[in-house]
């Protein structure tokens, strides 16, 4: 006999609730000892378990007794078609201020082209004319390609962690 309960469609990679071993089909029937009813009940419970490392989630898979299991205390990681949008985890929301991976991927690529330029352009004029102004030009040419390149790598990884704290902080 199956338990009243949110009954669990999805389980996201890497989430808490995959973690502990929670499947697609269980049906979770109390999160910390609160009652799980309802995708309403199981989001007020989440958040008041906020703040504690572990919450103990009981749920049923198919028609075996009750089980439980401990989890990371926060969003489980989980879709039910009972799910509320606000029991998502901060992870699957969309966040505007988030990097897409396109604009990183676009700014990487300028800056490696400029770099590459810079390199082509001090080897040409190397070649055309070896006196030690000319190398000494090429060199500073390809020190600031590198240079261009250093602040985007730098500013592109500041982005993403940038976006990794909130997430965390938002727990």
């Amino acid at each position: 006999m199956t338990s009243k309960g949110v009954t669990v469609e999805l389980v996201r990679e890497g989430s808490a609730a995959e973690q502990a071993g929670l499947q697609k089909g269980d049906v979770i029937t109390s999160y910390n000892g609160t009652p799980v009813r309802t995708a309403n009940h199981l989001t007020n419970a989440i958040k008041g378990g906020k703040g504690k490392p572990e919450a103990v989630v009981h749920y049923q898979r198919g028609d075996g007794d009750i089980e439980q299991v401990t989890v990371a205390s926060g969003p489980l990681g989980i879709q039910s078609k009972d799910i509320a949008p606000q029991a998502a985890p901060p992870s699957a929301k969309t966040n505007s201020n988030e990097p897409s991976s396109f604009w990183t991927k676009l700014i990487m690529f300028v800056a490696t082209l400029i770099l590459l330029l810079n390199i082509a352009g001090a080897v040409f004029s190397v070649m055309a004319n070896l006196h030690l102004m000319t190398i000494v030009a090429a060199a500073e040419s390809v020190l600031f390609g590198l240079f261009y390149y250093g602040v985007a790598w730098v500013l592109v990884r500041i982005w993403e962690n940038s976006v990794v704290i909130r997430q965390q902080l938002s727990r």
